[in-house]
């Protein structure tokens, strides 16, 4: 049996995030970078899927930036090391988006260190943020034989 439920992307929840999906913040890498082409990405989350989000976009972009909430990646060694070593790459540590604005586009980023809680402006990066992946619709023990 295949149970093909789909999948959505896991949300951030901060202000302006869904008013600008679409507007500068995305959660689709290929899309991001074929429209984004000589502009920065910041690509948010911590693990293999942000990082390898992450390292496609160099290509394409000016510099893409990897932000994590931790001082460390959850990511698996050798994805670190290839991030690392690529040179339209870096990484804002312990970094978490408060808020994203813009009025009908993308125009300001804020960002909040997690260690001193301090605010301070990211300036104007189209935003991809690939924390996780949810299922649409959780798979149900109670159905049964169809019905």
């Amino acid at each position: 049996m295949i149970i093909a439920t789909g999948a959505s992307p896991r949300k951030l929840g901060v202000p302006g995030e869904r008013e600008l999906t679409g507007r500068g913040v995305s959660y689709c890498a290929t899309a991001t970078a074929f429209s984004s082409e000589a502009k920065e990405i910041m690509v948010v989350g911590g693990g293999d899927s942000a990082l390898q989000e992450g390292l496609f976009p160099p290509n394409l972009a000016a510099m893409s930036r990897w932000l994590h909430r931790r001082e460390s990646a959850a990511a698996g060694p050798a994805l670190i090391e290839k991030a690392q070593r690529t040179e339209k790459m870096s990484f804002l540590w312990n970094k978490v988006v408060a808020q994203i604005t813009g009025d009908g586009a993308l125009k300001q980023v804020t960002l909040k260190d997690t260690l001193t809680v301090k605010r301070a402006e990211a300036g104007r990066w189209v935003v991809r943020l690939h924390r996780s992946i949810c299922p649409t619709r959780p798979y149900s023990r109670s159905t049964r034989n169809g019905s």
